[in-house]
C-alpha cells in the first residue's frame, strides 16, 4: 500500500506542476522595424483570446429524430485514408475522420491535467518499484461488428507496432521499454514477454524495463486493434487492407457505412456504444477545401467544422453558427533538415554534410530571429495565433523555462549571428555567401495552404532576405503535405530540400520524444549524444519528481535554444464553427470520455437541416 500511496503522491505533484501557470517575462518594446516583436506575454494573449469564445455549447433544445449530422474536415487534397486499425494513421486529417468511429480511441480516459484517469471503460494502476502498468476492463465493450472487445485487442496493437515490418508512427520510447519487445521485433518469439493477460483477457499487466512520467500522460499506447480482423494479415500489408482503408471497424459512437477514399465517409449511429447510443441517427464526413469553409458554413452546408483563424476577421459575427474556442498545444514550425531516417534500425541519423548542418546553429538561430511571428499572428490570423515563447507547448506551460529568451523578432541580432558564423561576404544582389565565398541558397519545402501562402511565403522569404539569406521555394511552388512527406521520409540521398514547414497537433504527453526524438515523425532527423541523453532522462523514475522533471525540461529547452534543429513560430487556439441547430458540443479536456472530442454521442440537432444565413 505504501508503494501505491507514494505513486499517487508523485502523480498528483506532477499534475499540479503542469497545471500551474508560470508567467512569462517577455518585455514589451518597440522593435524599431514597424513589427510587433513579442509585445505581449503569449500565454496571457492566448488566454485573453479564448475569453472571446465559449468552450462548449449546451442549448437545452430538443433533438429532432431522423436527422443527419454534417461534419466537414478541412483538407486541400484527399486525405491519406488510413482510418481503421488504430495504429496506422499518420495525419491530422485521418485522425479527425477516425474520431467519431473510435478506431483510435483510448480505453483510458483523460483528466483536466492531460493525465490518464479511471473514468473510461478501463482503469489502471502502476507500480514504480515493480515497473508495471496494469489495465483492467470495467465495462463490456463491443466492436462495431458485435465482437466483444478485450485487452487481447490491445496486445494486438502492440504486436503490430512492435513488429519489424511495421512502418507506422506509433513505435515510441514507451513501446521500446516493454519487456521482450526487442526479441519480438527480431523475430525470436511470436509473443511479447512483458504483456501478460489474465485468463479472461480483461486484465493486462504490462512489464517495462524502465518507466517515466510521460507514460501517465498518454505515453503508453492504449488504443486497441481488432485482432479478429487483422490476425492472419502480414503486418507489411495491414496499412493497405480493407479494414484500414475502406471498412474501418471501431468501437465509437458511429459506424462506417460507406467510404469514398480520401473524400467522404457515411456513418450510422452505433446503438451499442458503451457511453450511450448517439442521439443523431446518421453522420456524413466530407472533405472541404479550406478556402470554401466560410462560404459553406454561412450557407448551412455543415453542422461542425474546424474554422481557419485566417478567415475569422471577415466572419466575426455569423448569424447561423457559433464559434467554439479550444486551448490547444498545437504549433507550426520551421525545421532544418539535418539528417535522414534509418528505416532498417528505426532511428534518425545526423548528417553533418547536409547544408543546414554545415551552416551551423548560429545561422539557424539567425533565421529564427529574422521572423516577426507576432506580426503574422496578429495580422494574418486575426490575433488568434501567437509568437511562441519557447519550444514547450502552452498545454504544459509550467515546464516553460522563462530564463531562456527564445527567438523574439530581432533582425539586428540575426545579422550579428550571421557575421559571427562567417557569412560576411555578399553577392551583387546583397545576399550572403558562405564562409568559403560560395553561393548560399536555401530550398524551402512549404505545405500547401491556399488561405495564407500568398502572404506568409513572401513575408518569410523577404524577412530572411533582409538579413541577407536567400531562400527559395522548393521546385518553385508549395506542395500538398503528403507529397512532402513521401519525399522527405526515407530518402537519405536527396539534398533538394534544406528547410521544411510543418505543424504539430500536440497530444497530452509533454515528452518531446514522440515528435523530436528517434521517431519517424521527426522531420529534422536531428540527433546527438547530448540531445539523446536529455530525452532519456525524461523517461526515468527520477523524472517522476516534479523538480527533477522541470530541470530536465529546462535542459532540453536550453539545448534546443543553442542548437536549433527547428523553431516554432506560431502557437494557436482552435476555432470550431458549430451550426445553431446543434444542441450540444464540448471541447473541454477531462469532461467526457477519453478525449475532449468524445461527446459525439451527446450531440443533438434541433432542426431537420443546418440553418443557413
Amino acid at each position: 500500500m505504501k508503494k501505491l500511496a507514494k505513486n499517487k503522491v508523485l502523480a498528483t505533484a506532477l499534475a499540479l506542476l503542469l497545471a500551474a501557470v508560470f508567467l512569462l517575462t517577455a518585455c514589451a518594446e518597440d522593435d524599431g522595424q514597424g513589427g510587433t516583436a513579442v509585445s505581449a506575454n503569449p500565454l496571457e494573449a492566448m488566454d485573453a483570446a479564448l475569453e472571446r469564445f465559449p468552450q462548449f455549447i449546451d442549448t437545452g433544445e430538443n433533438h429532432v429524430d431522423g436527422t443527419t449530422l454534417y461534419y466537414g474536415v478541412p483538407a486541400s487534397s484527399p486525405w491519406a485514408g488510413m482510418i481503421g486499425g488504430g495504429v496506422f494513421g499518420d495525419s491530422e486529417v485521418d485522425a479527425l475522420v477516425a474520431e467519431p468511429m473510435g478506431t483510435e480511441q483510448s480505453l483510458l480516459s483523460m483528466n483536466e491535467f492531460y493525465q490518464f484517469s479511471n473514468d473510461g471503460v478501463a482503469t489502471f494502476e502502476y507500480d514504480l518499484e515493480a515497473l508495471t502498468f496494469t489495465l483492467t476492463m470495467q465495462r463490456d465493450v463491443y466492436w462495431h461488428d458485435g465482437t466483444p472487445l478485450t485487452l487481447d485487442d490491445l496486445v494486438m496493437a502492440y504486436e503490430i507496432i512492435g513488429h519489424a515490418d511495421y512502418t507506422g508512427p506509433r513505435f515510441s520510447a514507451e513501446v521500446a521499454a516493454v519487456v521482450g519487445i526487442d526479441a519480438y521485433r527480431d523475430g525470436l518469439t511470436d509473443k511479447i514477454e512483458g504483456l501478460v493477460l489474465s485468463n479472461n483477457n480483461r486484465t493486462l499487466k504490462m512489464h517495462f524495463t524502465e518507466m517515466g512520467p510521460g507514460m501517465l500522460y498518454f505515453g503508453i499506447w492504449t488504443a486497441p486493434t481488432p485482432r479478429h480482423l487483422y490476425d492472419g494479415i502480414p503486418v507489411a500489408d495491414m496499412a493497405a487492407s480493407e479494414w484500414t482503408r475502406t471498412t474501418p471497424i471501431g468501437w465509437g459512437p458511429f459506424m462506417a457505412e460507406h467510404v469514398v477514399p480520401g473524400e467522404s465517409v457515411s456513418l450510422v449511429a452505433n446503438p451499442n456504444y458503451v457511453f450511450g447510443a448517439p442521439k443523431v441517427e446518421r453522420m456524413l464526413i466530407t472533405r472541404v477545401d479550406p478556402s470554401l469553409i466560410a462560404e459553406h458554413m454561412h450557407n448551412g452546408t455543415f453542422d461542425i467544422i474546424r474554422f481557419p483563424t485566417a478567415e475569422y476577421g471577415d466572419h466575426q459575427d455569423p448569424e447561423n453558427f457559433t464559434y467554439v474556442g479550444t486551448p490547444v498545444g498545437d504549433y507550426t514550425y520551421i525545421c532544418f533538415r539535418l539528417g535522414h531516417w534509418d528505416e532498417e534500425n528505426g532511428v534518425n541519423v545526423y548528417a553533418p554534410g547536409r547544408k543546414m548542418a554545415q551552416a551551423g546553429p548560429l545561422v539557424r538561430r539567425a533565421m529564427a530571429y529574422a521572423i516577426d511571428s507576432g506580426f503574422i499572428g496578429e495580422t494574418v490570423y486575426n490575433g488568434l495565433q501567437f509568437a511562441p515563447a519557447t519550444n514547450v507547448t502552452p498545454n504544459h506551460r509550467a515546464l516553460i523555462d522563462t530564463d531562456i529568451p527564445g527567438f523574439p523578432y530581432d533582425p539586428d541580432r540575426a545579422n550579428e549571428l550571421l557575421d559571427e558564423a562567417g557569412f560576411t561576404e555578399r553577392d551583387d544582389e546583397g545576399f550572403r555567401l558562405d564562409p568559403n565565398g560560395n553561393n548560399f541558397t536555401i530550398n524551402w519545402a512549404y505545405r500547401e495552404n491556399p488561405l495564407v501562402e500568398d502572404i506568409v511565403v513572401p513575408f518569410f522569404i523577404e524577412s530572411w532576405a533582409e538579413v541577407g539569406i536567400r531562400v527559395e521555394l522548393w521546385r518553385g511552388q508549395t506542395h500538398p503535405a503528403l507529397v512532402l512527406w513521401d519525399y522527405l521520409d526515407f530518402d537519405a540521398d536527396n539534398d533538394e530540400v534544406d528547410i521544411y514547414d510543418g505543424g504539430w497537433i500536440v497530444g497530452a504527453n509533454p515528452n518531446p520524444e514522440g515528435t523530436w526524438g528517434h521517431i519517424w515523425w521527426n522531420p529534422s532527423r536531428y540527433t546527438s549524444p547530448e540531445y539523446d541523453a536529455i530525452l532519456a532522462r525524461m523517461n526515468t523514475l527520477e523524472a517522476f519528481d516534479p523538480d527533477y522533471m522541470k530541470q530536465v525540461f529546462s535542459d532540453w529547452q536550453q539545448y534546443w535554444y543553442e542548437n536549433v534543429p527547428y523553431f516554432p513560430y506560431l502557437w494557436q487556439i482552435r476555432l470550431t464553427a458549430v451550426n445553431n441547430r446543434v444542441t450540444y458540443f464540448d471541447t473541454r479536456v477531462g469532461i467526457v470520455g477519453s478525449t475532449p472530442t468524445d461527446s459525439w454521442h451527446q450531440i443533438g440537432l434541433s432542426a431537420a437541416q443546418p440553418y443557413g444565413r
